[in-house]
């Protein structure tokens, strides 16, 4: 009689050949741009959406809630949009998410309130939870390893310059009203139908080597590291939209189109940069990147600090949009790496989750400290912070190295 200490993993046999070809693939680049569109898009339209319910008791603040509601109901229902994708199957979930991100997302164009429009904008910060849970998983389940560190980089690169795009569309369409703005979601429909057809079904069931005591790669304490860093990453950098057009406005004397002009540079910047992930991918790990990301801000920031010129503020937010570039989509492999494909959705919710409540909190968190010291120091505060994370998971690195 024999007794089995220890049941060796097996391999599940593979479902469906590696890496699908390019409908696939532009239909999940296509699929990264839409969270782009979640609120800055409608941003122009805000005046006229002011004074249309200017009746309407706390219409300001309601209105200023047109921008935020999405990103609350991201932070609170990413979790459970990944275990949707988990259990139904990722291909449901985003279909499901593509098409409630179109019907929520161009409500604001027919609804009759604004108490009704927020609920809209909540339902469309649900379909966006669905859609990035399900999509990033996708990624993960269906390509090896270097075409996803691939793929990864071009969402990034293709959300980057689509954000800029979206919101010149969407002020294009404000011109003929601010309900004609939220038209701009029906752009969710059009990905719908390639997602339809080319996206294969990819939750493989469960084997019993995945559920035994010796898979290490499922949800625990090691998500902590790349959780965090995304918690922090969203909260030094959301200073910049934040309080640098305050900025050029006070110290420089700059007008709205001069300071879109001079965060566009941020964005030109993310394109190349977001395109280099690959490559260094295959010579550093995860918290080594990660490490390198937080050494841009530092570097930004005390440039920000000591800027006396808008041309040199241009030079350090160009800095700092280097970190965020390579930041995100190394994250999001971090994650999808590191996870089976039974619990990927979950993990990417949490992810999910801490990016939105990063962006939620850096006002809350870094305010406060800038009226009570200033801008300037209050700059130098945030390259500390960073070099301190860069320094914590350069730790990390060198730990995962020692044998």
């Amino acid at each position: 009689m024999t007794t089995t200490l220890e049941r060796p993993p097996t391999k599940r046999p593979p479902t469906r050949p590696p890496n699908p070809g390019p409908a696939v693939q532009a239909t999940l680049i296509a699929s990264a741009l839409l969270p782009m569109l979640g609120g800055a898009t409608i941003a122009p339209a805000l005046p006229e959406v002011r004074d249309a319910f200017a009746g309407t008791p706390n219409a300001s603040m309601l209105t200023g809630m047109v921008l935020s509601t999405h990103a609350l109901a991201l932070m609170l229902l990413a979790p459970l949009a990944g275990w949707v994708s988990d259990s139904a199957g990722r291909k449901p979930a985003l279909l499901a998410g593509l098409a409630g991100f179109a019907l929520a997302g161009t409500s604001g164009a027919w609804l009759p309130n604004l108490p009704s429009i927020l609920v809209g904008r909540f339902l469309l910060g649900a379909a966006i939870a669905l859609l990035m849970t399900s999509m990033t998983g996708l990624v993960g389940d269906l390509f090896d390893e270097d075409a996803r560190r691939k793929l990864l980089s071009r969402q990034q690169a293709a959300g980057t310059g689509g954000g800029l795009l979206f919101m010149l569309g969407a002020g294009a369409l404000a011109t003929a009203g601010w309900r004609e703005a939220f038209l701009m979601y029906l752009v969710g429909a059009v990905v719908l139908l390639p997602a339809l057809l080319f996206v294969p079904r990819s939750r493989p069931a469960a084997t019993a080597a995945d559920k035994g005591p010796t898979s290490t790669d499922r949800l625990g304490l090691w998500m902590v590291a790349p959780v965090a860093a995304m918690f922090l990453v969203q909260a030094i950098f959301y200073v910049v939209p934040t309080q640098v057009p305050g900025l050029f406005a006070r110290e420089f004397g700059a007008g709205p189109f001069q300071i879109s002009i001079a965060l566009s540079f941020m964005t030109l910047t993310m394109l190349p940069a977001s395109l280099l992930y690959p490559r260094l991918s295959r010579r550093a790990s995860g918290p080594a990147l990660i490490a390198a990301a937080f050494t841009a801000p530092v570097a930004g920031f005390l440039v920000l600090a000591g800027a006396d010129t808008g041309r040199t503020v241009v030079a350090g937010l160009m800095i700092i949009a280097v970190g965020l570039a390579l930041a995100v989509p190394n994250l999001n492999n971090w994650i999808i790496s590191g996870t089976r494909a039974e619990v990927r959705g979950r993990a990417v919710g949490m992810l999910t989750t801490a990016l939105f409540a990063g962006q939620f909190f850096s006002p809350v968190l870094t305010q406060p400290v800038i009226d009570a010291v200033g801008l300037r120091p209050a700059f130098l505060g945030l390259a500390g912070v960073s070099a301190l994370t860069a320094l914590g998971y350069t730790t990390l690195a060198l730990r995962r190295k020692q044998p």
